[in-house]
């Protein structure tokens, strides 16, 4: 029984591990703000599947990244918004849901 148990337990794994390894990760990103817009750049090895749209009151930009490795470089993507960018107020980044980082960018009215 513990072996059936234990031959169970070893096949899943197995069965995780391609998905666990095909995450993109994700190696730098960058924030410049300027007087006329502000770029945020997400940098990887392979492309980034991505949905982007806009919400209203409060005015948001949201960014879903698929498949995509939530760890350092979007982490600090909240520490690279400073209080003087011009359109960005905050950054918020997190699971949405399983395989989708959120970035939700907190705009300023301008």
């Amino acid at each position: 029984m513990l072996r059936t148990i234990l031959n169970h337990v070893a096949l899943l794994f197995l069965l995780w591990i391609p998905h666990a390894h095909a995450a993109v990760a994700i190696s730098s990103t960058r924030v410049w703000p300027a007087q006329d817009y502000t770029r945020l750049t997400i940098e990887s090895r392979k492309p980034i599947r991505h949905n982007m749209f806009s919400i209203s009151n409060p005015d948001r930009l949201v960014i879903d990244l698929e498949n995509v490795e939530l760890g350092g470089p979007l982490n600090q993507l909240t520490e690279r918004v400073g209080d003087n960018d011009p359109y960005i107020k905050s950054v918020r980044v997190g699971h949405f849901k399983p395989g989708v980082v959120r970035l939700v960018l907190d705009l300023k009215t301008r």
